[in-house]
């Protein structure tokens, strides 16, 4: 039974690479262009202010679990350089208390998947909240703070990497080609 199980995954999976790179190849030039002007845009905004002092030695201590948990999902690696990246952004444009910067974290960990993956998220922001080791009663201010983010990004999400380069110029459905694991381990 469980043999079964993995060939469908494998099948489903191979289905989901190849539909996702004829998608990339129909839209190849909207792409980059697209990814073009992200940098010219990137370019022309001021430097970001940097992390707040007192966030500094809390870094790690958010990302690591935020990595984890990214990875115990089964997300991409962009999904988790998004994060990242939204944190950055949000917290170089807005003072946030010490003690609300685990949520922020995984609230962005949150966006980034709803922006990133396609897999079901039913009660995983119930998940989220806990992990980041709050109360389930805290799920309004999770909201609220994914408001306040967006709404801060002027809800610009997407920013420009070099996977999103190697995806659009690699053909990946090739057996011989570029092997995928930067995306999904």
């Amino acid at each position: 039974m469980s043999q079964i199980f993995e060939k469908s995954e494998a099948l489903v999976q191979f289905m989901e690479r190849r539909t996702h790179q004829n998608t990339i190849q129909q839209y190849k030039i909207d792409i980059h262009n697209h990814l073009r002007d992200l940098e010219i845009q990137a370019d022309k905004e001021p430097s970001p202010k940097p992390l707040q002092r007192e966030l500094l030695p809390l870094r790690s201590v958010v990302l690591s679990p935020l990595f984890n948990a990214n990875r115990r999902l089964g997300y991409s690696v962009s999904t988790f350089s998004l994060a990242v990246n939204l944190l950055d952004r949000f917290t170089s444009r807005n003072e946030i208390a010490y003690e609300d910067y685990i949520m922020c974290g995984y609230c962005c960990l949150w966006i980034a998947s709803k922006y990133n993956e396609n897999k079901p998220r039913g009660k995983l922001i119930n998940a989220l909240i806990q992990h980041a080791g709050y109360n389930i009663s805290m799920k309004p201010r999770f909201l609220q703070m994914e408001f306040q983010i967006i709404t801060s990004l002027n809800w610009n999400l997407s920013y420009a990497t070099s996977e999103s380069f190697l995806d659009l110029f690699l053909d990946t459905t090739k057996r011989d080609s570029f092997d995928r694991n930067y995306c999904h381990h």
